[in-house]
């Protein structure tokens, strides 16, 4: 028995391996070279028949010969892109008599596809499919080029009559799920409940099913029902929250799942931080120039503290009044002492013997006397070196809220007085008018 059909030196006919959603590859013949034909007008080409799939499901891809001029036997290497893989054992030929079909996958990206006559017989017809080849596709939304190479249309005289290659492609139909995969929330009051707003999108060509939004840990959870469908393009946003009561750095993975070929599950890391509100707070106030005026401290705490220590930065246009810091009805047996830092800076902490805990947890502390000056206007309270002690001497403070004084001009007020003869009893308005009336005698 003697096969008419050679093999070529190698030759390659394929297109740029990338993905392209422009290639148009059966309109792009390929010229051959080194081919001889028997006729000027012979025409016998090579066509792949391109075809589109979804991800995780097989395909079949079909070749087709159109020929002017008689063959008996043929052999092409197809150049497969990483999302085709050959399914053993399933090629099918066409247009055949007695013609055996061979498959051998020569390597990772080759496939060599081999058919002979063992009685050099012609294959039927001038056209049409001429073999069919299942392919496994896997991979994301996207066109992909398929290659030939090596190919050979061989007649009884074992001629390649070739004339033409035309490759072809395959296009994956998949949705693409894409979003943030690592997140971090920020901080938030173990009082509080932070709420996040996350997209997802939907990048493939395919709709986008999402079935299932789920977290780890019950402290992190998605508001958004389920499931949302998203056409392709489409985005999405799911309302995530947090709330623990625990303070401290907190972590968790949403998993989403979804029809996406390639990302499902779809895994989401998370992270937020949870603190306890414990604020120091310096009132606002207000004075006349000249005025004594009794400044407040608030502490707002969540947690009990034994002590408390701060730093007051007060305006030129105040002057302290030496010991005339006084706890509120929060302490218990406390202390309080305090020093003058710098004409402005004055420095306040409290000491327990019993390491006793001040009482409830809003409200004023500590209360001082300061002097208004002869400078009127709205001057800024600021308060640093904030300290709220634990019985483990761990700094419970999460932060400071600083005030202002409006220090204003004496008011006057006119006052016109009648009088009679003899003694008159006047009332004159001192700086509080409601309040502050002066009675004194004049006489006329």
């Amino acid at each position: 028995m003697s096969l008419a059909l050679f093999v070529m030196n190698e030759t390659s006919y394929t297109q740029n391996s990338q993905s392209s959603e422009d290639l148009k590859s059966n309109n792009n013949k390929i010229d051959l070279q080194n081919i001889s034909s028997p006729s000027g007008l012979a025409i016998n080409e090579l066509h792949m028949v391109s075809d589109s799939g979804r991800s995780g499901y097989p395909i079949s891809i079909s070749y087709s010969i159109n020929n002017t001029d008689q063959f008996v036997g043929f052999q092409f290497d197809i150049i497969l892109p990483s999302v085709l893989s050959f399914v053993e054992d399933s090629v099918w030929l066409f247009r055949k008599t007695n013609h055996i079909i061979i498959a051998n996958q020569i390597n990772p990206r080759t496939l060599r596809i081999f058919a002979y006559s063992p009685t050099n017989q012609p294959f039927s017809g001038n056209d049409g499919e001429i073999v069919r080849i299942l392919f496994n596709l896997n991979g994301t939304s996207a066109t992909y080029n398929v290659g030939l190479s090596n190919v050979v249309v061989s007649n009884s005289s074992g001629v390649n009559i070739l004339t033409g290659v035309y490759p072809g492609f395959v296009k994956i139909i998949s949705p693409d799920i894409s979003g943030l995969t690592t997140i971090d929330f920020g901080e938030v009051s173990v009082l509080d409940t932070l709420s996040y707003d996350y997209q997802l999108s939907n990048t493939g060509n395919d709709t986008l099913f999402i079935t299932e939004f789920s977290s780890s840990e019950i402290f992190f959870w998605n508001e958004t029902l389920i499931p949302q469908i998203l056409l392709p393009g489409d985005n999405r946003l799911f309302k995530l929250k947090f709330h623990n009561i625990h303070k401290g750095q907190h972590t968790s993975v949403f998993t989403v799942r979804s029809n996406d070929p390639d990302e499902d599950p779809f895994f989401i890391n998370v992270s937020a931080s949870s603190f306890a509100p414990n604020y120091m707070i310096v009132q606002n106030a207000e004075a006349f120039v000249g005025d004594t005026v009794t400044l407040k401290i608030n502490v707002n705490n969540y947690e009990p503290f034994i002590n408390f220590q701060l730093d007051l930065d007060f305006p030129d246009s105040l002057t302290f009044v030496p010991n005339s810091a006084v706890l509120t009805n929060r302490k218990q047996d406390h202390l309080v002492f305090e020093a003058l830092l710098a004409p402005n800076k004055l420095r306040l902490f409290t000491f327990t013997q019993n390491l006793l805990p001040f009482y409830g947890d809003t409200g004023t502390v500590v209360t001082m006397n300061f002097v208004a000056g002869n400078d009127t206007g709205i001057f800024p309270l600021h308060l640093s070196n904030a300290i709220l002690s634990d019985s483990n001497s761990q700094n419970l403070i999460r932060g400071t809220i600083d005030g202002q004084i409006h220090v204003k001009p004496v008011p006057t007020f006119q006052l016109s007085v009648t009088l009679a003869n003899g003694w008159n009893m006047v009332s004159i308005p001192g700086k509080h008018p409601l309040n502050q009336n002066i009675d004194t005698w004049w006489a006329f």
